[in-house]
């Protein structure tokens, strides 16, 4: 198969801490589709106890604090704002969209990058830019007394893409004339909401026993990276203890690399036991004490809560004052025993912490006997692209032999019960995502549908046979709403990594064909015959008795067609009826809906002239049952 690659990572290496510096990945393009949604949570680490509070600013009062005047510069310094706004715009989308701050009602600062774009959807607007930069900066603050100084702040922040993007914490002790820089992005993914929203930093080498101390918050990104937001609130300057480690950003168990887009190192939420692959735990840590840490690594356990355990240690290092660093382990390969497996991320050195709270973080994943998934397992939001046509769904990559059987969805509540669905598996080509297979078309049913947090998924055959997979096969399954006035609506749940899950469909602003998406469709591939058998109810076969007493068609003449050709069709009661026909590759290519009719037998004239030759699926739909006749056209 030829594959179109769209740019990866590569690996950190095995078993190694290293130390943290900027990120300066390519700049990629992002084709403009953006539906942000709630993702995995882990453990959140907060501080535990009280440290001597040496200054501190909740922004209750804007940019005219207690302390002084806040003030912006950049180039994009109008972006800050002050705000109580905790749903602003493009980041709302319930209590995990707003801002997680805990006194964020009393008002914060916002970087709001996106804010322009929500405003005026379409191409690239003004805020859509290179660079795109913004500094927040402090008052002037007095710690002459003080030889050890811990910052403290509550932030939340999500960033696009693979571009080169950069938050970051500046200070310093001249009056501005020069800065020290402190990453704060530890090593949250792109896509990606920061999952620990309290972040302490050592600042001591810039800011201890200083007269005049200035504290820049920087916002610094290109391409578009420019979408999205940083909101920061409850800041202060602590004395730190002398023994203090701190777990930086979202620890992952697969690095995925969007420059190398091998999917092979997704990570996906359920591994089928046949598609098991090596995993690499990685985590980001600062020492946030005021002494050096000596003999620091990463502990990683592994548990099913039925019996197997492992743990997995990194190597170690010392780590200075205010250092953060990455710790990497060699790559793991999980049992080949299914189960829910819970990954605990510590942090670990010689001295006694503190504040051991904030040094672990779990994560999950499963490992299934025919199951394939990327989404993250409850229903958090849904697509919803308008009536026309559409079709969205995720990448997946395959390191062994197999076969896909069937593919499955999670359906929204709000999707009618009645409507026509299906699945497609697609793969990339030069000109963007080609058709392979189809599963047998779906009808929805109020028994398929899910309200937020619901998980249960639809799953239907593969129409023509499994489809084999061999190793290095990428493949995206979609979900596919064929549009017109029956809408049909799948979930959502995670954020996909750069450049791994795809719209197909037609906006006002733009045709996405496909357009790449931030958002985790909730569609999986079933990759055993038993597994479907267990997940798919028997269909009534659409040619039943049951069905023939509701609707008969008599006849399609002539058949085969030049282009003109006549139905004729039998209603044994008062229903619903629409006319379908089909490709053979399952798409409609005709539809009418004729509302509510009534008993009898009725003759139209349809003129398909306009259609390839080849041979069609013509269907009549009579409430939720259907009878289908095959259409030759010459």
């Amino acid at each position: 198969m030829k594959k179109v690659y769209l740019g990866l990572l590569g690996f950190a290496i095995a078993g190694s801490v290293v130390a943290q510096q900027p990120r300066t990945e390519s700049p990629a393009q992002e084709y403009g589709l953006r539906e942000a949604a709630p993702v995995e949570r882990v453990e959140k680490p907060v501080q535990s106890g009280q440290r001597d509070v040496l200054w501190s600013e909740d922004f209750a009062d804007g940019f005219d604090s207690p302390n002084g005047t806040w003030t912006t510069d950049g180039a994009n310094a109008d972006i800050w704002e002050y705000t109580t706004e905790i749903q602003a715009a493009c980041w709302s989308g319930g209590a995990d969209g707003a801002a997680q701050m805990s006194t964020r009602e009393n008002g914060f600062m916002l970087f709001h990058a996106d804010d322009f774009n929500c405003i005026n959807p379409g191409p690239p607007q003004q805020f859509n830019q290179d660079p795109l930069a913004g500094e927040l900066i402090s008052p002037s603050i007095d710690l002459s007394d003080h030889p050890a100084v811990l910052l403290t702040f509550e932030h939340w922040f999500r960033h696009c893409c693979s571009a080169q993007f950069e938050v970051w914490v500046s200070v310093s002790n001249d009056g501005g004339e020069t800065w020290t820089d402190f990453n704060v992005t530890g090593n949250t993914p792109v896509n990606d909401y920061n999952s620990n929203n309290l972040t302490s930093v050592n600042i001591s080498a810039a800011a201890a026993n200083q007269s005049d101390v200035l504290i820049k918050f920087v916002w610094n990104a290109t391409g578009s990276s420019s979408h999205y937001f940083w909101a920061i609130d409850d800041i202060t300057l602590e004395i730190p203890p002398d023994d203090d480690m701190a777990l930086e950003g979202t620890p992952v168990y697969s690095v995925h690399d969007p420059n190398e887009d091998l999917w092979d190192n997704l990570e996906y939420s359920i591994y089928d036991i046949n598609q098991i692959r090596p995993l690499v735990f990685s985590a980001s840590a600062s020492n946030v004490g005021a002494t050096e840490q000596t003999g620091v690594f990463l502990e990683v356990h592994i548990s099913d809560g039925a019996g197997y355990e492992t743990t997995l240690n990194s190597g170690s290092l010392n780590m200075a004052v205010g250092q953060i660093a990455t710790f990497t382990l060699d790559p793991y390969t999980p049992p080949s025993t299914p189960g829910n497996y819970t990954v605990t991320f510590t942090i670990n050195q010689d001295q006694e912490d503190a504040n051991p709270v904030n040094n672990s973080a779990t994560r999950t994943f499963a490992i299934s006997d025919g199951e394939f998934a990327r989404d993250l397992g409850s229903l958090t939001g849904f697509v919803n692209l308008g009536l026309d046509e559409y079709w969205g769904g995720n990448g997946f990559y395959f390191t062994e032999a197999g076969a896909i059987h069937c593919i499955g969805g999670a359906l929204f509540n709000d999707s009618e019960v009645g409507a026509f669905f299906d699945y497609e598996l697609r793969a990339f080509s030069a000109t963007g995502l080609d058709f392979v297979a189809n599963t047998d078309l779906g009808t929805v049913t109020q028994a398929m549908l899910n309200g937020g947090g619901g998980n249960n998924f639809t799953y239907l055959w593969m129409e023509g046979g499994a489809v084999p997979v061999f190793p290095g096969d990428e493949y995206i399954p979609m979900f596919h709403h064929f549009g017109g006035t029956e809408e049909v609506f799948v979930g959502l749940n995670g954020t996909s990594p750069d450049f791994s899950s795809y719209v197909i469909a037609t906006f006002d602003t733009q045709e996405c064909n496909p357009c790449y998406t931030t958002s985790t469709y909730m569609v999986r591939i079933g990759m055993s015959e038993e597994f479907c058998e267990s997940m798919i109810e028997e269909v009534e076969d659409p040619n039943s008795v049951t069905n023939i007493e509701k609707v008969s068609i008599y006849e399609l003449f002539p058949n085969p067609t030049r282009g003109i050709t006549t139905v004729e069709y039998s209603l044994l009661d008062v229903s619903r009826v629409v006319m379908f026909m089909f490709d053979m590759n399952g798409r409609i290519v005709y539809s009418n809906d004729l509302g509510v009719v009534g008993a009898g037998d009725y003759r139209h004239e349809l003129d398909f002239s306009n259609l390839a030759a080849g041979t069609y699926t013509f269907s009549i739909k009579v409430n939720d049952k259907h009878e289908t006749k095959q259409l030759m056209i010459r």
